[in-house]
């Protein structure tokens, strides 16, 4: 299949499609460096997709910034998407701030800490956006890149896929790992309801994050189209 991908790629007919949103985990200390501090964290996914599609951060002065202050990959992604002349957009996948560009409005909020709460009250409402955007663009691009911005999502995919049975260990932005924050948290978040094998929907409505519930829901409605996954550790639990 990537073969075939790349023989047949024309940029004028791909969309780059940015999942871009925030999720309580996010604020917790030590968990992400997708931000220079645990709050700013939140920003991200708005100033990102400002980048992405309008060139420039605007709701701040800069790029997000690790606290070793590394910019956000971001920019090259706009890079990458310039140069190549493939046409994006953005979706509200729980923005905590509204970007101050143009995008694919769903209506949706943060997703909240599985450790605590069940983390999608939407979930159906996020599942439902996504099947009618993959609608909206399957036959008209392809292929149709979905990619995320979600502080702290390489956390809630743990959980995610910790809570289907499957024995993981995800990435992270940060120069060390911080494995022991994650495992802590996929503890407290299965200790609070269960497994959830053979119920992937259950387990991304308690666990997950907005992100996840829209790819589903792309992925679900797309029939023509070719989908291509661009997200690493956060889009092997979609795939999953």
């Amino acid at each position: 299949m990537k073969k075939k991908i790349l023989e047949n790629f024309d940029p004028r007919d791909a969309i780059f499609v940015l999942l871009a949103g925030s999720t309580e985990v996010s604020r917790i200390p030590g968990i992400t460096s997708a931000g220079a501090s645990s709050e700013l964290t939140m920003l991200t996914p708005a100033v990102d997709t400002e980048i992405i599609i309008g060139g420039r951060p605007m709701i701040i002065n800069e790029p997000p910034m690790t606290p070793e202050g590394i910019p956000t990959p971001a920019i090259v992604t706009k890079a990458c998407l310039d140069l190549s002349g493939i046409r994006s957009m953005a979706v509200n996948a729980g923005y905590s701030v509204p970007p101050k560009v143009p995008f694919f409005d769903t209506g949706l909020h943060p997703a909240l800490n599985p450790a605590e709460v069940k983390a999608l009250p939407d979930f159906r409402k996020a599942f439902d956006a996504g099947l009618y955007l993959g609608e909206l663009l399957d036959g008209r691009y392809s292929p149709i890149v979905l990619a995320e911005s979600v502080p702290g999502g390489t956390t809630t995919a743990q959980v995610v896929l910790s809570s289907m049975g499957c024995k993981v260990s995800t990435s992270s932005t940060m120069p060390s790992n911080p494995v022991q924050i994650k495992e802590k948290i996929v503890k407290k978040a299965i200790g609070r309801t269960g497994y959830f094998t053979g119920n992937p929907e259950m387990a991304v409505e308690q666990y997950g994050d907005y992100m996840m519930p829209l790819a589903l829901g792309i992925s679900k409605s797309v029939k023509d189209s070719t989908i291509l996954f661009a997200g690493g550790t956060q889009m092997s639990a979609v795939y999953y």
